[in-house]
């Protein structure tokens, strides 16, 4: 048995009794020390925290440290600082900007066909019951089984082997993982999730079949980390106002693998559509100016996401102000029409802003409207009409703007046509404020 696993052992049987106006006597040993700051810590964080501190060395405080990130994820933030510069330290950090280790599970994503055509909602599931053949690899902890701390060990182990593609030892390193006092389904699963990232972050597309069965072993976080996935290739989009190279080229193969992946299963083309919505997010938040280079680049199948990313970054860039909803047409046909040409242009990691899902679950009206998935974070209305689906785009953005371009929606509510007139009267329903919309991509 390592020496982490004896103490915390040890730490399981020490019984450690509240604290009352007597003075506890002093502890002699580590394990009756460390019991002593867990219990604090489950009844007053800023004491534990103070016991913790005051652990005579950093073995007691890393050990003390990596056991309650174990059983209480959601406060760990105030403990990475207590930690030295390492391993654990990286993963205390990490886990605290994982808000899905104390969450509950997700409602079940709504699957099934449309009247009227396109996806009943925009987050990402299989159609069919798959199961990764990674669940069947068995715990093999490898030189981690003798290491100080073996759970921060094959956490890391696993992202390396990823990065490196080799995703069944990965995930052999993960199923190796046992915990004291936490959920140990969830911090496997936390694991295959954190190998999938360093899957794809290395491999790029080549990886993602490697990276997609890892995350269908993810457990409950299988959704989120899928996401994570189409969001890490999506994010490396060349900005939209320059001309095509590798980059654009990379993103082509990305949505060719993930086609691939899924080509079996119903919810292929929602996949892909995810990602094309997402990459063309990315790539016009990265444009310092809106232009039609895009649409030579990309499939046709694909042009109403250049619409929705377009008329986003349009309305960001110029404001709503008080122009009508013919001037901001003629305004985003003009510049879709123009093109910047020129070498592509490779711009750094850019925020993607919050655009939320203001489509929720379909009712009676919404049956006759076909629905594509919105910038990889919600769903709106689409139609075959160019001219339709720029307005739509429009509506969108200007929904969306702080305040709200309501003029504009109940401008739109007038226009004869009938998924554009949709569009209008749904949003000015919603009226969600700019603070109730869901900051970031996807989960």
């Amino acid at each position: 048995m390592s020496p982490f696993a004896l103490l915390f052992f040890l730490l399981g049987g020490c019984s450690v009794s509240p604290p009352s106006d007597v003075s506890p006597p002093s502890c002699a040993d580590a394990a009756c020390r460390q019991a002593r700051a867990l219990a604090a810590w489950a009844q007053e964080p800023a004491e534990g925290i103070r016991l913790i501190e005051a652990l005579p060395d950093g073995v007691e405080r890393s050990a003390a440290v990596a056991r309650l990130m174990e059983s209480d994820p959601a406060g760990v933030s105030e403990l990475c600082d207590l930690l030295p510069q390492g391993k654990l330290r990286v993963r205390c950090q990490r886990t605290a900007d994982r808000p899905h280790l104390w969450e509950g599970p997700t409602d079940p994503v709504p699957t099934g066909v449309r009247a009227a055509g396109g996806p009943r909602s925009h987050r990402l599931a299989s159609v069919q019951t798959r199961t990764s053949v990674l669940l069947s690899v068995s715990g093999d902890l490898g030189l981690c089984i003798s290491a100080p701390d073996p759970h921060t060990c094959a956490w890391a182990r696993a992202m390396e082997l990823g990065a490196k593609g080799q995703v069944r030892e990965a995930a052999a390193r993960c199923a190796g993982i046992k915990v004291e006092g936490g959920d140990v389904d969830a911090w496997q699963s936390e694991c295959r999730f954190s190998a999938a990232e360093a899957t794809i972050r290395a491999q790029g597309a080549a990886g993602y079949a490697g990276a997609a069965e890892l995350c269908l072993s993810a457990g409950r976080f299988q959704e989120r980390c899928l996401i994570h996935l189409s969001r890490d290739l999506a994010a490396r989009a060349p900005a939209a106002d320059g001309g095509s190279g590798p980059a654009l080229e990379a993103m082509v193969e990305a949505a060719e693998a993930i086609g691939r992946f899924w080509a079996d299963d119903a919810a292929a083309p929602k996949f892909v559509d995810h990602f094309w919505s997402l990459a063309l997010g990315y790539a016009f938040q990265k444009a310092q100016t809106v232009t039609g280079d895009m649409l030579d680049s990309v499939p046709a199948s694909v042009r109403p996401h250049v619409h929705a990313a377009a008329a986003w970054r349009l309305v960001a860039l110029e404001g709503l102000g008080t122009h009508n909803l013919p001037y901001w047409l003629r305004a985003l046909d003009v510049a879709l029409a123009s093109r910047a040409g020129g070498p592509e242009r490779l711009v750094d990691a850019v925020h993607m802003p919050g655009v939320g899902n203001l489509w929720g679950v379909d009712v009676a009206a919404d049956r006759e409207v076909r629905a594509i998935i919105y910038m990889g974070m919600g769903r709106r209305g689409t139609s075959v009409s160019t001219a339709s689906d720029r307005l739509i785009c429009l509506l969108e953005a200007a929904a969306r703007q702080d305040p709200p371009g309501m003029a504009l929606l109940a401008e739109a509510a007038a226009i004869p046509d009938p998924a554009v007139r949709w569009t209008a009267n749904r949003l000015l329903r919603v009226r969600l404020k700019p603070k109730d919309i869901k900051k970031g991509p996807g989960l």
